[in-house]
């Protein structure tokens, strides 16, 4: 079952080569006199052990906010469609707005999803218990340019979740965050840098006065590094991440190894209130437009609902292709497969991973 399971899955990423290859090709010609937009419809195939199949599309278009502004990064509106072969699906839109020669920055997604995962008891032998979160969530972020590169700003997050747990009672719960990101930016390009580095400070606090059941605040940081090699064709980038959060922990709030960060875990196993991730990626740029990746990382959690995984390394190798599918940004999506402790999993990419 799992050889089949594989083969389909590697027949499906052969299939989303050359389809998002012939798409991108054939909307960039149509775009070639567009002077303000370009537009491409990019479809949607992936694998993971816990949601199946997953098929659909994300159009996404690139432009700039002004023609006279040429040192703003291209703005980019988009929506993501996708349905499992499970019964999990998302429908979303995102923004990414760069204007004031990159003085301003705005970042936004807003959505509604239907997920299905699971989560391990701490017993000896626990058997996988399915839950399933609805969700309608709406996430605005605005920053400044303060000093050359340092940026400051304000985010708004507000999710109504609704976990129904195998076995056990259906839980509501609603989140309102607010938050203050710090961020150091050098970067190249910010869709695909060959040099320079990203740094980011987030704190997010659910406060009482917002109707917040469960009132606590989550820190992220990480470090972002990246080096251009071989006559500055490659990439040599790592990515260091830690997150912590603080007071009441929700379910849904906990750090997840492979939600976000690390590849290879898909199975939902390896959670904690608080999470520490290394990894590191040789991007290949073979062809003009199509490159490939290898990547390395591990990840640690702590006050995990089992405690044996407390401190516990969860190592993750893998890699992919890549396809631009907007020169003008260097913006890429691609495919890719990672290898986990006793997990693995498919990726679609939509960007870089960091």
């Amino acid at each position: 079952m799992i050889y089949t399971r594989l083969l389909v899955a590697k027949l499906i990423a052969l299939y989303l080569v050359q389809f998002v290859c012939t798409t991108a090709i054939a909307a960039e010609k149509r775009d070639s006199t567009e002077k303000k937009v370009n537009f491409v419809p990019v479809p949607y195939i992936n694998y993971n052990r816990t949601g199946g199949f997953e098929f659909g599309g994300v159009p996404m278009a690139s432009y700039r906010l002004s023609l006279n502004d040429t040192i703003s990064p291209r703005s980019m509106t988009g929506f993501v469609g996708k349905y499992s072969t499970e019964g999990n699906w998302v429908t979303l839109i995102f923004q990414r707005m760069y204007w004031n020669e990159d003085n301003w920055r705005l970042t936004f997604a807003g959505g509604l999803a239907s997920n299905g995962f699971q989560f391990f008891p701490d017993v000896p032998g626990g058997m996988p218990i399915d839950y399933n979160t609805s969700v309608a969530f709406g996430y605005i972020q605005v920053q400044r340019r303060v000093y050359r590169f340092l940026y400051g700003g304000l985010s708004y997050v507000m999710s109504k979740t609704d976990t129904e747990i195998e076995g056990q009672s259906n839980k509501e719960t609603s989140f309102n965050a607010i938050g203050v990101k710090i961020t150091a930016d050098t970067r190249s390009n910010v869709y695909y840098p060959y040099s320079g580095f990203n740094d980011n400070i987030s704190m997010s606090f659910t406060p009482e006065f917002l109707d917040n059941e469960f009132v606590g605040q989550r820190i992220e940081v990480d470090h972002n590094q990246y080096f251009a090699v071989i006559d500055k064709r490659d990439v040599i980038a790592y990515r260091v991440k830690g997150g912590f959060g603080l007071g009441d922990v929700a379910f849904e709030q906990q750090f997840i190894v492979g939600r976000n960060d690390i590849r290879g875990y898909t199975q939902g196993e390896y959670r904690g209130e608080s999470i520490m991730t290394v990894q590191g990626e040789y991007r290949w740029n073979l062809y003009d437009k199509l490159g490939f990746v290898g990547f390395a990382g591990m990840a640690t959690v702590w006050k995990s609902n089992i405690e044996s995984n407390d401190g516990k390394l969860f190592p993750s190798i893998g890699g992919g292709f890549r396809y631009t599918v907007f020169p003008k940004t260097g913006m890429n999506v691609g495919m890719e497969a990672a290898v986990g402790l006793d997990d693995w999993g498919i990726y679609f990419r939509i960007g870089e991973a960091f």
